[in-house]
């Protein structure tokens, strides 16, 4: 259970990081470099950890899976990370960015109640409709 704050921490940090660095080096090197030195730790977590899961996969793949992969692989991580650092380099507020950027669990759980067929309980709908009301009291005060 504490996989999720630390992703919550970094996704805190990130952005901050980015910005900072930013100043100094240009958003597509910080991209280039990003990306590499992440494909190097991806592969060699994949390759020492989870070799047995290639062997298996490798047998299971087919034309819809990788079509899957690669509308997976350009839209959700290259132009959403290409989007990411462009935008943080060029907003001025970037604490309004990432809490627009935050509303991305609804479209979450909107495409899991469709696609997936998951159950939502009345308590997890309050809850999402809190959120969405306190973004907007941000987001409200931020653009007066």
């Amino acid at each position: 259970m504490l996989i999720p704050f630390y992703i919550l921490i970094m996704e805190g940090i990130i952005p901050i990081l980015i910005k900072l660095y930013l100043t100094i080096i240009p958003y597509s090197i910080i991209l280039l470099l990003s990306e590499l030195i992440g494909l190097l730790f991806i592969t060699s977590y994949v390759l020492f950890f989870k070799y047995d899961d290639i062997k298996e996969a490798y047998t299971n793949i087919n034309f819809k899976i990788i079509t899957l992969l690669i509308f997976i692989s350009f839209f959700g991580t290259f132009l959403v990370r290409i989007l990411f650092i462009k935008t943080i380099n060029d907003v001025n507020n970037i604490n309004l960015f990432i809490i627009i950027i935050s509303l991305y669990p609804i479209i979450t759980i909107l495409a899991s109640y469709f696609i997936l067929n998951q159950k939502l309980t009345y308590k997890q709908i309050l809850g999402y409709i809190l959120v969405i009301i306190g973004i907007y009291f941000l987001l409200y005060n931020n653009l007066k």
